[in-house]
């Protein structure tokens, strides 16, 4: 009989001691004998950096350009430049039929074509457009129909920014949905935050920025300081 307790006592210690190990080994990268299954992924992608930006406005282009079956009409003025290390054009729509699109043009490169609201947007240029001499061009797209008219009142600005900003390209093992955490020590200003060409956050943060976000294989993150603003970020995570 006390052999038989003996065994059972064993037998007990012996399964036990095997729950242990499976346990302790999901806390362990993966080696020959087990094989680690982690709760979560997280990837701190950059922790105590700054982030700022000096805004040179280099052109305002305002006026009403329409155009119609007869005729059209186009605000185009030159401006010097220089070497930024961002560019952004500012557009505000005053007014509008939207019965066709506005197109913006930088150096004979189409960078903006749409229905402008009366809400300002900005858009993110490749500096590189911007040289010592520039030239831009507004003008309204084709109206439905022959017979109406396509009339916008719109202002135009292009900004020069100098100041560090954050672009980081990372892979991810599994795609779906993850979140991001950005923590500042010192905030002042708007932050744009874009992830694959989606803005996932735009405006003034406060302590921290906790969003769900959609990750794929390989992603670009980039965290954009609007003009005069300066963040200085404590950590940067996705999990």
């Amino acid at each position: 009989m006390a052999s038989f307790f003996t065994t059972q006592f064993i037998l007990v210690a012996i399964i036990g001691l095997v729950i242990l190990l499976a346990a302790w080994s999901l806390t362990l990268p993966s080696t020959g004998f087990f094989v680690a299954k982690p709760l979560y992924d997280r990837v701190l992608l950059e922790d105590d950096f700054e982030l700022s930006a000096v805004d040179k406005e280099l052109i305002t282009v305002s006026g009403d350009v329409n155009s119609s079956l007869f005729k059209s009409g186009t605000i185009e003025k030159r401006f010097a430049g220089g070497e930024f290390d961002r560019a952004v054009l500012r557009i505000i729509s005053l007014s509008g039929n939207k019965q066709g699109q506005v197109i913006i043009s930088l150096n004979g490169l189409e960078v903006y074509r749409g229905y402008p609201n009366a809400s300002r947007m900005d858009f993110e240029l490749d500096p590189k457009l911007i040289g010592e001499n520039n030239i831009i061009e507004i003008k309204a797209g084709g109206a439905f129909l022959p017979w109406e008219e396509n009339k916008y009142s719109v202002s135009a600005e292009v900004h020069g920014l100098k100041g560090k900003a954050y672009i980081k390209e990372f892979e991810a093992k599994k795609t779906g949905k993850k979140s991001i955490e950005i923590a500042f020590e010192k905030n002042f200003g708007e932050l744009k935050v874009i992830l694959n060409g989606k803005t996932i956050f735009e405006g003034e943060p406060e302590g921290s920025i906790f969003l769900q976000i959609p990750i794929e294989k390989k992603n670009k993150l980039q965290l954009l300081p609007a003009s005069d603003s300066l963040f200085k970020i404590a950590f940067l995570q996705i999990a």
